[in-house]
């Protein structure tokens, strides 16, 4: 009999919270998908040490997950990234999977979050119920990570199908573009007196904590404070949603039927 598994592949957190967002993801995947064995690795070595010295808590990276999958007998593994978009990271693992090509009789890697066209419109969708009312003098701003790489160009790609929803929000990132800075001029143009400000990232980590939510100088919410703005967070991930973890179970589900 053929031994198939399916491996959940994320960047990593130390934090539990988002820890256990992950698992819980995992554990849907595990629920759809009986027939397979799910593992799951992640692609931050630093992370992964972090969290073995500092809570005993050992996690595979994708090369030691995918060599335990040889050495338990595994023919056919599917893998499924978690990440938002198609960055550094998810090259890695392109790369990876590359290398790994010839020792198994099957390796399938799944695609990110935002990827193809109509994933836009799937990711929007499934934020849309999760998206408080508005006023007129009030905005969203959904928050995701960016990235100094040519994938970053998903977050304006991800406002237009905003705009095309006529969602009343604006998409910014914390390490790439568009920042508050481009942002923050819109929202005055707009005569917006109160923010909402809600992450566009998977989990609850160190970027959502510090760059966004935090009272330190250069946060989202201190920006936004200091420029005479109301803000209200919304410190929830799009891991906690389910419709968002449907995402991924479906994303499998294609892959397996080889669509």
């Amino acid at each position: 009999m053929t031994k198939k598994g399916i491996l959940i592949v994320s960047f990593g957190t130390s934090y539990e919270r988002g820890r256990k967002i992950i698992e819980s993801i995992n554990d849907k995947i595990k629920e759809t998908f009986c027939d397979y064995e799910v593992r799951q690795a992640y692609t931050s070595e630093k992370i992964i040490k972090k969290l073995g010295t500092r809570e005993n808590i050992w996690i595979d990276t994708l090369e030691e997950s995918l060599e335990k999958f040889m050495l338990d007998g595994f023919s056919e593994i599917i893998l499924q990234p978690l990440h938002i978009i198609p960055g550094h990271e998810y090259e890695k693992i392109v790369k990876i999977v590359e290398e790994y090509k010839h020792k198994f009789k099957k390796i399938v890697l799944g695609k990110t979050l935002l990827y193809d066209v109509e994933d836009y419109e799937i990711a929007v969708d499934s934020i849309l119920e999760y998206l408080p009312n508005t006023k007129e003098d009030e905005k969203i701003v959904l928050i995701g990570h960016g990235a100094n790489h040519p994938a970053n160009s998903s977050y304006p790609c991800l406002q237009s199908f905003l705009n095309d929803k006529g969602v009343n929000a604006y998409v910014a990132t914390v390490e790439g573009y568009p920042m508050m800075d481009n942002i923050i001029p819109k929202l005055k143009r707009d005569n917006i007196k109160k923010v909402i400000v809600i992450p566009f990232m998977l989990i609850l980590g160190y970027h959502v904590k510090k760059d966004v939510f935090s009272d330190k100088e250069h946060s989202t919410k201190t920006m936004l404070e200091k420029e005479g703005f109301q803000v209200e967070c919304k410190v929830v991930s799009l891991g906690e949603y389910s419709r968002c973890k449907d995402i991924y179970v479906n994303k499998l589900r294609r892959l397996i039927e080889g669509q």
